[in-house]
């Protein structure tokens, strides 16, 4: 059969491919014009009279038509004549117009099938050819989170007309919007506040007319940041005692423990560091005046670091650096006893003459002519010394963890 003379005209460009199906021979041509139709379908009647080009918008609605010049050569062959111009404001902002293959059916049109080809764009006052790429500008990457921490991740969908919007889905199923914690603006996901719930597989979607394309997986992990149990206590113990320091921590993942003194990692090799059951433990078999100081449980994983303290205080008994020694002056003279001690706490030193209730502190103040005192290193000094003066002296050393005492002689001689 011959086509129309008007398909013939210069003014447009083709590219055709006829199918025939029953009685109707239907063509889907691509035309270059301005303004461009781009792709319409062409039927041919019972009757053998053409009927123009068939376009549906996603509205539904049938409108047949073609551009003002040429509906003018097919006036006595449709009804009613739409001019592009005319069909722009009826399809809208970026409406999508459908091409469809059409079945004629007692004159009735009826679309079997319906495929997005073009859209109008107000912005440009264009009509586009619609088109999605795979290739995403931006793909989310793997994310891991502590909890009640935010997670943010971002995508950048691939280049599209229209231009794709995007939406997200975790294990395979779209991600529920409702929660208030979730907020998706443009390609970015941002959940607040997150909870162990959230962790799972994400993939971003873009969309538009053309279909879907999913961006690569990306996985949310979210952990918990450790916290203690079981903090270490302070002790205070004497030397040679045992000592055991225990914490104990939670977390996911496991966290990672060690022992820290004064800043210091501790070697192993002095202490005896292991796990007891749930509990992370130091232990000390005797401990040493070197033994003192701040011992700090250190845990730690991939989403935090918690640190607690404890102090060791070693306590020990009093010991003689210098003991007193018996002594003979004459009289007038000026003797001294030493008495130097060390422990920990440092020793209390005072003196005290057998048979009195008296004693002799440090740096006591002299009490009227008094011719006795203590000095600070808890040496006892005795001036002008009188035959009143004989007898025996005790130094005593006093801390919380003992005392121990030393006595001497003092002889006068004429």
């Amino acid at each position: 059969n011959s086509m129309p003379a008007w398909l013939a005209l210069p003014y447009w460009s083709w590219v055709c491919v006829f199918s025939r199906q029953e009685d109707t021979l239907a063509s889907a041509c691509t035309f270059e014009a301005a303004p461009a139709l781009d792709w319409c379908f062409w039927e041919k009647s019972r009757q053998g009279g053409w009927l123009g080009c068939h376009m549906l918008c996603d509205s539904g609605k049938q409108y047949y038509g073609l551009w003002n010049k040429t509906a003018e050569l097919l006036k006595a062959h449709i009804p009613r004549p739409v001019v592009l111009e005319e069909l722009k404001p009826r399809v809208g902002g970026d409406d999508l117009i459908n091409s469809c293959y059409f079945t004629n059916t007692s004159f009735g049109l009826r679309a079997a099938f319906c495929r997005p080809l073009l859209y109008y764009n107000e912005t440009t006052n264009r009509t586009c050819m619609t088109m999605l790429r795979d290739d995403f500008r931006q793909n989310p990457q793997d994310l891991v989170v502590a909890v009640e921490d935010p997670a943010t991740m971002e995508c950048q969908p691939p280049r599209g007309h229209p231009e794709p919007t995007t939406f997200w889905r975790k294990d395979k199923a779209r991600l529920d919007l409702k929660d208030d914690r979730i907020t998706v603006r443009g390609g970015k996901l941002t959940i607040s506040n997150t909870r162990k719930s959230d962790a799972g597989m994400y993939v971003c979607v873009a969309t538009n007319m053309v279909g879907e394309r999913d961006s690569e997986t990306a996985q949310l992990s979210v952990f918990e940041r450790p916290t203690f149990v079981r903090r270490p206590v302070n002790q205070v113990v004497l030397v040679e005692e045992s000592v055991e320091l225990r914490c104990q921590v939670q977390g996911d993942p496991p966290p990672s423990l060690r022992w820290r003194k004064d800043d210091l990692d501790i070697p192993r090799s002095r202490y005896d560091i292991r796990y007891e059951k749930e509990d992370f433990l130091l232990r000390i078999k005797e401990a040493s005046a070197g033994d003192q100081g701040t011992f700090t449980c250190v845990a730690e994983n991939r989403v935090g670091k918690v640190e607690a303290s404890a102090t060791l205080t070693i306590r020990e008994a009093p010991l003689f650096v210098v003991r007193p020694r018996d002594q003979i002056v004459a009289q007038g003279r000026t003797v001294t006893f030493p008495c130097e001690t060390k422990g920990n706490p440092q020793p209390t030193v005072f003196w005290q003459r057998e048979g009195s209730q008296d004693l002799l502190f440090p740096s006591q103040p002299a009490q009227g002519d008094s011719r006795v005192s203590v000095s600070v290193s808890g040496e006892l000094t005795i001036s002008s010394v009188q035959r009143s003066d004989a007898g025996y002296y005790t130094c005593q050393a006093l801390t919380v963890a003992g005392s121990i005492l030393a006595k001497a002689q003092l002889e006068v001689a004429d």
